[in-house]
């Protein structure tokens, strides 16, 4: 059964205070490169209990080595108190939302298991932590995972001042490769900056073992309640944001930024809730889209009721002059007297009816409505005539086309008619 491993300690009086040397980090000190990184002592050798009893053996190390330098994962990060791994809810949604900020990278890891593995620059650096903690260097209590780490320039800063001072480890008993799902063995996860730690015999920096099951926030100790509540509230500055803030300074530039705009926003609640009567802001809403939906609701039907009354104006107002239309004549004065009163004009302002009114009963109407055969088709097939000549007149005739330039199309048209049917009759004599 594989099980996660994040080193920290359960209680106060687990602990036994080591000093760390992180804190007193300088350039130039053996511990602090010029390059910005350090050698931290990351685990000690040995078996320890913490509900599952574990052991950190040679073997172990030295799989934390290989994977970290040819498995995965390869990019192992340094967090504060464990958020990059808590199972607590609260930091999950953190986690999912980019709001947890990383304390550095751990570049590279390295076994010792005698004092003959400290070479170079580790060397230096673990002679310097030993003799802080009163230990020899060749004390089996330095030997273990050792890494190679680039602090950010803010946990740097943290650590010099002395608000962190161990760091803690979080491990994996057979964590599967990314590409094969096979299993790889103990795997580095992640390593914390804390200040509770479950193993109390390292360096300048110190291990802890948490079983993965749901944490109660108000179980933490206060340095995770701490950093619980302070990446709750740059999630909440961020969602009203929009954007993702890091520090305490740009949280509270952005939010004093955010004054003018949230003074107006209180004054629109307030006029809200005065004309809805409503301060629940779904409510609101609901009221406000119910109201929307009637008024849209009362625009469809008054436009019906205004299409509905012009097309019985404008057939009623036609009909009155039949005996003066042709067909084609009758609908185009529909059309015509339709826009108009759609425009908004008044029936008895119109061009249209002004038109009507000046039209005078067709002969070919009137011989129409006398014929006793009771034929509609003749009155039809003489209309079309009427009008086929009246157009043909509008494109010809000078008299029509001057006065279609002068009185516009309705008179001119009403001049063809006249003139066609006084050449149709003629010609049917």
């Amino acid at each position: 059964m594989r099980r996660r491993i994040a080193l920290e300690a359960s209680a106060p009086d687990a602990r036994r205070h080591v000093a760390a040397a992180l804190t007193s980090l300088s350039a130039g000190d053996g511990i602090l490169q010029a390059d910005g990184t350090l050698w931290s002592h990351a685990a000690t050798l040995g078996t320890r209990v913490k509900g599952d009893p574990f052991t950190i053996d040679q073997a172990t190390v030295e799989n934390f080595v290989h994977v970290f330098s040819s498995g995965y994962p390869q990019k192992v990060p340094v967090d504060y108190d464990h958020a990059s791994t808590s199972p607590d809810p609260e930091i999950r949604k953190l986690r999912a939302q980019g709001q947890v900020p990383k304390a550095g990278d751990v570049l590279e890891l390295k076994g010792v298991f005698a004092a003959a593995d400290f070479t170079g620059a580790l060397k230096t650096a673990a002679e310097q932590l030993a003799t802080k903690a009163g230990r020899a260097l060749d004390d089996p209590r330095n030997y273990g995972l050792w890494m190679r780490w680039k602090p950010t320039s803010r946990a740097l800063q943290r650590i010099k001042d002395g608000e962190y001072s161990e760091l803690s480890i979080t491990f994996d008993d057979d964590w599967p490769d990314n590409s094969t799902g096979t299993g790889q063995g103990p795997t580095i996860i992640a390593v914390a900056l804390t200040n509770l730690p479950f193993l109390d015999d390292m360096l300048p920096v110190a291990a802890s073992r948490l079983e993965p099951a749901a944490a109660d926030p108000r179980s933490l100790n206060a340095p995770e309640r701490t950093m619980t509540q302070k990446l709750t509230v740059l999630s909440v500055v961020a969602a009203m944001l929009g954007k993702a803030v890091s520090t305490d300074d740009e949280a509270l530039t952005e939010l004093q930024a955010l004054q003018p705009q949230l003074k107006s926003m209180r004054e629109y609640n307030q006029v809200i809730v005065a004309e809805l009567g409503e301060s629940d802001p779904l409510k609101a809403v609901a009221k406000i889209r119910e109201y929307r939906t009637s008024a849209e609701t009362a625009q469809r039907d008054a436009a019906e009721q205004k299409k509905a009354a012009i097309k019985s104006t404008v057939e009623n107002t036609v009909k009155e002059y039949e005996k003066a239309l042709t067909v084609p004549l009758r609908e185009m004065m529909v059309r015509q007297l339709t826009g108009e009163l759609e425009a908004g004009k008044k029936l008895e302002d119109s061009e249209t009816l002004k038109t009507l009114k000046s039209l005078k009963p067709l002969g070919i109407t009137e011989r129409a409505s006398g014929a006793d055969d009771g034929s509609s088709s003749a009155t039809s097939e003489d209309d079309e005539k009427l009008d086929a000549k009246a157009k043909e007149l509008m494109q010809s005739d000078p008299e029509v086309k001057a006065m279609y330039a002068r009185e516009g199309f309705s008179k001119a048209f009403r001049l063809a008619l006249t003139k066609a049917d006084k050449l149709l009759g003629a010609k049917t004599a």
